[in-house]
């Protein structure tokens, strides 16, 4: 009976250790916690980072290109002062955005709000002045490939499209229609479509191909 006793005791006492290697991995949650905290925080400084990047480009763009329109083309008075009157709200909605985003609670949302308020406007821009304007098109690229910056593949493409179906719309509507304006207009959309499609493709890189084995 004595002997039995010891070889007992010891083999429960060897049955504790995993119960305390558990107790110790159960702190291990926390780390991960941290790591999906630190992760979306820095989600969010990438985003914010890439609308500041945006907006230092595409908006100077969008200003010269709206003043030399309404200065140099002369379009009808009252279509000038809604141009001139749209570029401002742009830029105040754009210029102001970085901080509504940092306290937007769906930041995703808010990104898709702002491109849809930008592109309904410079295709407001496009309908009034495209006329007597040409260059005024670029503004419509403009939303695609800010959108390239944000969105996937799949989304920058079917934004392309609409934008390209607005363009060729218009000019079938309002313009006089020949073979070679028609050809242009083909012609700008598919800079639209292709170029947001590469701005996407390089902000947006796929997996890098395997490295052969022994090199």
């Amino acid at each position: 009976m004595t002997k039995i006793m010891p070889e007992r005791f010891a083999y429960f006492s060897r049955l504790r250790f995993p119960k305390a290697t558990r107790r110790r991995r159960s702190i291990e949650p926390g780390e991960g916690v941290r790591s999906a905290i630190l992760g979306a925080f820095e989600a969010d400084l990438d985003l914010r980072d890439r609308a500041i990047a945006v907006n230092r480009y595409a908006m100077p763009f969008a200003v010269l290109t709206v003043c030399l329109g309404v200065a140099l083309a002369g379009p009808v008075r009252s279509a000038g002062y809604i141009c001139v009157a749209l570029l401002l709200f742009t830029a105040a909605f754009n210029l102001l955005s970085p901080s509504f985003l940092r306290k937007a609670p769906d930041r995703a949302r808010f990104v898709a709000v702002r491109m849809w308020i930008n592109l309904l406007c410079n295709a407001a821009v496009v309908w009034l002045i495209g006329g007597v304007w040409t260059p005024c098109w670029l503004l419509l690229a403009l939303t695609p490939l800010a959108a390239s910056v944000y969105g996937t593949r799949g989304r920058t493409l079917l934004l392309a499209c609409c934008v390209s179906s607005f363009l060729v719309a218009r000019y079938l509507i309002c313009g006089v229609f020949s073979p070679l304006e028609f050809g242009e207009q083909l012609a700008y959309c598919a800079f639209i479509i292709f170029g947001s499609l590469l701005v996407n493709e390089a902000v947006h890189p796929g997996p890098a191909p395997a490295q052969p084995a022994g090199e």
